[in-house]
């Protein structure tokens, strides 16, 4: 769902534009859901996200699944548990027309910072994870 200030579906720079998601998986051993809402105006833009995943059961496939995780963890390596909460804000600039072309923007995006939270009964604790990511956007 997006709402636009001017009224219209027109996502212009100079529009406030503001974007409500959800979504839900309820799938075999594990239930996911996750809320955000970000705002765009003057090339800027401003997020938030809340997920809660609780993973019952899961089961590696390859080898490459298990390598490090099932005996840090201590856990038997054919079965995790995972239940926990992340809030995630982002941030995020549009530079457009980069060396005055029309049709090339540069996206200083996704810097992010999140706080994962874990349930009681998986041990409980916290972790704060960080990023960034520029994207180069050429329109053919």
């Amino acid at each position: 769902m997006s709402f636009n200030t001017a009224g219209n579906w027109n996502q212009s720079p100079d529009n406030l534009v503001i974007n409500v998601s959800t979504a839900y998986l309820d799938a075999n051993q594990e239930k996911d859901f996750s809320a955000g809402v970000n705002a765009v105006w003057q090339r800027i833009g401003l997020g938030y996200i809340f997920a809660a995943n609780d993973i019952k059961q899961y089961k590696p496939t390859t080898s490459t699944d298990n390598l490090d995780s099932a005996d840090s963890l201590g856990k038997d390596k054919y079965k995790y548990k995972y239940k926990y909460k992340i809030h995630t804000v982002n941030v995020s600039y549009l530079i457009p027309n980069v060396i005055d072309m029309d049709n090339f923007n540069i996206y200083l995006g996704g810097t992010y910072w999140s706080h994962l939270s874990r349930d009681e009964n998986q041990g409980g604790g916290s972790d704060n994870r960080y990023g960034a990511h520029v994207r180069f956007k050429y329109f053919f």
